[in-house]
């Protein structure tokens, strides 16, 4: 009788052993796949940072060399670039807030000890006479 009481404890420690490790396994990769997409966005915006200070270094030149900005075939290129750059992240950041349809878990029924709690019993009311 005390070895199937401890077979059944066993039982029950393995199979929450495994549910356990099912569930950091998915945490895990949901955890890693958020991550991964927040590190393509911070990419994104280094990369615009990059080339909005490339845009500015070369207004910089253009201008102290008395050229026009309007004009200037390098920096319509490089405002192109940073547009193009900023749609991707606005993509990104978009697919970042969607978060995936999770499937319906099954809630593994637990027993509850039920500790039962005495209530005090009401005071009776008195009315003066």
């Amino acid at each position: 009788m005390a070895k199937e009481f401890w077979d059944r404890v066993r039982g029950d420690i393995q199979k929450g052993y495994k549910d356990s490790l099912s569930f950091l396994k998915s945490k895990t990769e949901e955890i890693t796949e958020e991550s991964k997409k927040k590190y393509k966005i911070y990419e994104h915006k280094h990369k615009a940072h990059k080339q909005i200070s490339e845009l500015g270094a070369t207004v910089y030149e253009i201008v102290n060399s008395g050229g026009s900005v309007d004009s200037s075939t390098k920096v319509k290129a490089t405002i192109e670039k940073i547009k193009k750059i900023e749609e991707q992240i606005d993509q990104l950041e978009a697919q970042a807030a969607k978060k995936p349809a999770k499937p319906a878990k099954k809630k593994a029924i637990t027993k509850k000890k039920a500790a039962v709690k005495k209530k005090a019993p009401a005071k009776k009311k008195t009315t003066p006479k």
